[in-house]
């Protein structure tokens, strides 16, 4: 059994647990004179960074092996706080990369889409493999219990740890992008306290599915905002409630932007696990929202799910996103845009096929294929 632990304000660091898309996120732009960015990525790696890089203890789960692109996913995690104490689970594999291409539409508008082919030597990147259920039976006497657990995929291993979590107190967060194993699917809806998805993933697919035990639903709308409905005791609405989005003035990247939002809301809300969550009144939960949306504008002046976490301290996040809150601009501190540009990635290439042939990790966006617009 995995330790209880008490919930209360008494100092101490919130912890989250988290299992699911951890990456290797690769960053094209056909107009940025920067090399191909690369940084850790995925929905699980990005929130348990946002949240360290905000003072939590962040515990995801992954079967990283000992590859260069591995280790150095592991390295950018460890950056911003990130604990990597289960990291490498057996049987270890590869990370999943993900090749961001950044352009923009016939109107000009910055736009992106992904592939998982490597720009540049074409090899198809690996995808994500769940963590075996047998290897978290046996981790679980180890691990206390988060006052968070995040999943973005189902599995049956995350399903044990689900059960395991809620049973001790720990807030059950689910984000999914798909349905996977159907049984599953409807086994994770049961067990969480907190759903988010977005509408032109899962907006359609949620309609064939019962999640009357979950106590906060939120479907995000891209530009349009979102839309919540809750079960909480003290904010209990009757259907949808929406909620617009903060213009963006600056737009450089939206991607990244829901895994901002998860991430603050979460560092408002969840600090104390699920009986901290279900007291939350109505006038703190809309504040939370409202700076969760702030929060993840700020993430849209910025290329890359988290490139402003390069340039910015945690203070002058917070600072920047008071002054959207305010309607504002945030300035843009030259010193700290230098610091982004000289963000330094990984070894030379973008996967193993890469690096065996040396092909430079500083071929400029121009020699890629064109991006799929």
């Amino acid at each position: 059994m995995t330790r209880r632990r008490v919930h209360q304000n008494n100092g101490r660091k919130p912890t989250i647990v988290g299992t699911g898309l951890i990456a290797l996120d690769i960053v094209v732009s056909e107009s940025s004179t920067r090399s191909t960015q690369r940084y850790a990525g995925g929905t699980c790696g990005n929130v348990s960074t946002i949240l360290a890089f905000l003072g939590w203890d962040a515990f995801p789960i992954a079967r990283t092996n000992g590859d260069f692109t591995s280790q150095w996913v592991r390295e950018d995690l460890a950056r911003f706080g990130v604990r990597t104490d289960y990291l490498s689970v057996e049987p270890t594999g590869p990370v999943p990369a993900i090749i961001e291409w950044l352009g923009a539409r016939k109107d000009g508008t910055p736009s992106h889409r992904y592939s998982f082919v490597c720009p540049t030597c074409g090899s198809r990147k690996p995808g994500h493999k769940p963590i075996p259920a047998k290897a978290v039976a046996a981790m679980l006497p180890s691990i206390e219990t988060p006052d968070v657990f995040f999943f973005d995929r189902v599995s049956r291993a995350a399903i044990v740890l689900a059960k395991e979590f809620r049973a001790n107190g720990s807030l059950i967060v689910f984000e999914p992008s798909g349905v996977g194993e159907p049984k599953l699917f409807r086994e994770a809806l049961a067990l969480t306290h907190l759903l988010k998805y977005s509408t032109d993933r899962m907006g359609d697919v949620m309609k064939d599915h019962r999640r009357d035990g979950v106590r906060l639903e939120i479907e995000t709308l891209g530009e349009h905002g979102l839309r919540f409905r809750s079960r909480l005791p003290a904010v209990k609405t009757r259907g949808w409630k929406g909620m617009d989005a903060f213009p963006i003035k600056n737009l450089k990247d939206a991607a990244g932007a829901g895994d901002w939002l998860t991430g603050a809301l979460l560092n408002r809300t969840a600090r104390c696990g699920a009986a901290g969550f279900s007291a939350t009144s109505e006038k703190d939960l809309l504040s939370a929202f409202r700076f969760a949306q702030a929060a993840a504008a700020w993430n849209c002046g910025f290329e890359a799910p988290r490139g402003g976490m390069y340039c910015s301290s945690a203070d002058d996040f917070i600072k920047d996103v008071s002054t959207i809150l305010l309607g504002k601009v945030p300035a843009r501190n030259a010193s700290r845009l230098d610091r982004l540009d000289g963000h330094k990635t990984s070894p030379d290439g973008a996967c193993l096929h890469c690096q065996s042939s040396r092909v430079s990790a500083a071929v400029a966006p121009r020699r890629f294929p064109k991006a799929p617009w």
